[in-house]
């Protein structure tokens, strides 16, 4: 059974981190044939999706605001089920 998979990007120091193209793989894996979806949450997502797309993400979502720039709980699940 396929399942569909969501991967948060994370950057540090200008440069998505490892840990994210882990994910990746890990979600390309567990989908089994369903879709895997990539999110970054900020303002410089637009140059880090063509790495995110070619790593193996299906999809690629850039929700883009200053208040996303900084991790909080509440400010990224609003962005992502609201």
């Amino acid at each position: 059974m396929s399942k569909n998979v969501l991967v948060l990007a994370e950057v540090k120091d200008g440069n998505l981190r490892q840990v994210t193209y882990e994910a990746i793989h890990a979600a390309k894996i567990i989908s089994q044939g369903g879709e895997v979806t990539a999110a970054f949450l900020g303002t410089d997502g637009d140059k880090y999706a063509k790495n995110l797309a070619e790593y193996g993400a299906d999809r690629v979502v850039v929700v883009k605001n200053e208040a996303l720039n900084q991790y909080t709980t509440d400010a990224y699940r609003q962005a992502l089920f609201s």
